[in-house]
């Protein structure tokens, strides 16, 4: 059976991921001035900035889509918040997930990337977003490819997470295998390390 939602790792700067839709998560006490949003945005030139004053951003759920415009590989982008409560970023996302899922569901955008939020614990935000939108696909008789975007310092922690889903065994998730942590060296060392020769 094929699975209903695949994920996988990606820490190519976001202008280079390529899917369908990129869903880029915003919220806290400067929305607008940090993280993968505020880069994206710079990049649109403030369109999904303006969007979102106009219609009201502080309720979680609030979004804007916006074209590229060729500016990045993923045709449209997608800016949902998660309310402007501080650690918005770090508390809400197990909450937000099911509200962002339903608003890419609606486009029936089948290849998503979606932007890790930058909170205290990337690890902790992939678990919850995977787990919650598993659930929402199998409800929905939906399936997603969903690259998730996330920085090269975040990306540690990110597979932890991951690690995580995977030992749960959950059905329906396929977390493809570079996106979790390397297996140990067989002396305990880590992966590529050259080990001394005997003397």
């Amino acid at each position: 059976m094929s699975p209903r939602l695949r994920i996988e790792l990606d820490t190519r700067p976001l202008y280079r991921v390529g899917a369908d839709l990129l869903v880029i998560p915003f919220g806290g006490e400067q929305p607008f001035e940090r993280g993968p949003f505020a880069w994206v945005d710079w990049r649109l030139c403030g369109l999904l900035r303006r969007q979102l004053r106009e219609a009201g951003w502080e309720k979680p759920g609030s979004a804007a889509l916006a074209p590229s415009g060729g500016r990045l590989r993923a045709p449209w982008i997608l800016a949902v918040s998660m309310g402007d409560a501080p650690g918005a970023l770090s508390d809400a996302v197990g909450e937000a997930a099911s509200l962002w899922l339903s608003r890419v569901l609606a486009l029936a955008a089948p290849r998503v990337a979606l932007a890790l939020p930058e909170g205290r614990s990337p690890g902790r935000a992939a678990e919850q977003i995977v787990r919650v939108w598993g659930d929402g696909l199998e409800r929905a008789g939906a399936a997603l490819d969903v690259r998730m975007a996330v920085s090269a310092d975040a990306a540690r922690d990110a597979r932890d997470g991951l690690a995580n889903v995977a030992k749960a065994a959950l059905p329906g998730i396929e977390i493809a295998p570079g996106s979790l942590p390397a297996p140990p060296g067989p002396t305990g060392a880590r992966p590529g390390a050259v080990a001394a020769a005997p003397r």
